[in-house]
């Protein structure tokens, strides 16, 4: 007997919860790339690789006061645009991290 036939509610809550958190954070991907819902730097398009962006690099900070990223996204809904915000692909947000850490240049260096 598996768990949704002993737990049914649970599984319709648990789904439920799934799609508002995607809900949110697709409303988040469209409020900070102005519903262009691309990365800022190379157009990428799929949501499933749209990342928040920090631009001055300080995204572990903000996200430290919350407990979970849920939390996190209700409040960037809840706030005006930040304009330290923006939407990367997962490859472009990691390179940004590299050059803002100076790690690319090391890097280059020891080529």
């Amino acid at each position: 007997m598996c768990s949704s036939d002993l737990f049914p509610s649970h599984d319709r809550y648990r789904n439920r919860t799934r799609d508002e958190r995607q809900d949110r954070r697709e409303k988040i991907i469209a409020k900070y790339s102005d519903n262009q819902n691309k990365c800022a730097l190379c157009s990428e398009s799929r949501l499933e690789v749209l990342d928040i962006d920090h631009i001055d690099g300080n995204g572990k900070l903000d996200r430290e006061r919350f407990d979970t990223n849920d939390q996190y996204y209700r409040y960037l809904l809840s706030k005006k645009k930040d304009k330290n915000l923006r939407v990367l692909c997962r490859n472009c947000n990691w390179i940004e991290h590299l050059r803002l850490r100076n790690w690319g240049v090391m890097a280059q260096k020891n080529s």
